[in-house]
């Protein structure tokens, strides 16, 4: 989205697209990493649960999110593997650090016997820890928990940033994440 200078304002318009534009410049970046297809399920499930999540987490505004399209050409273009990491944390700051986001989005699905489990974490990069995360479960066929399961992890995510708006928060940036989930208008 190109920027237009801060003198435009469009005669009436409720709201310049300058003023637009600099709502969005002040909201944290965020990835949302590709999601890992663990035992039972097939890469294509979990890029479509990850796309489902991305287009969500979108439509809530909370972010300035980089387009799936940018995070997976920069991880392609600089060889990236998160087995290459002793853990998710840590591939999920590497990925973060390489992109260029203040918060990353990681998760993993995995399929035991007719039950289906969606893992989502949130990494706060500015404090180099997970911020919170969540475990969607849910048994059946899969269209109906990729259906579900997206929306159901990212309720989770906003009950947790107003819980934790509401309490002094231990750090800077856990305030900032919780002011930006609470921002779901624009």
């Amino acid at each position: 989205m190109a920027l237009l200078p801060p003198w435009f304002h469009p005669i009436g318009c409720p709201e310049s697209i300058a003023e637009a534009n600099r709502k969005h410049e002040k909201k944290p970046s965020c990835a949302v990493l590709p999601f890992e297809a663990r035992p039972g399920v097939q890469a294509t499930e979990a890029d479509a649960l990850q796309s489902r999540f991305t287009a969500l987490l979108n439509q809530n505004r909370s972010f300035r999110i980089i387009p799936p399209v940018q995070v997976k050409d920069t991880l392609q273009a600089r060889s990236f593997s998160p087995d290459a990491y002793s853990s998710s944390l840590t591939a999920a700051l590497a990925a973060g650090q390489l992109l260029g986001a203040e918060y990353v989005f990681s998760g993993q699905i995995m399929k035991e016997g007719d039950e289906y489990k969606l893992d989502i974490f949130l990494t706060d990069m500015a404090n180099r820890k997970t911020v919170t995360s969540v475990r969607i479960r849910s048994t059946g066929e899969f269209d109906t928990f990729a259906g579900a399961a997206p929306e159901a992890a990212l309720r989770h995510f906003l009950v947790a940033a107003e819980s934790t708006a509401g309490e002094t928060a231990s750090t800077v940036s856990a305030s900032r994440w919780a002011a930006g989930f609470g921002d779901r208008t624009g």
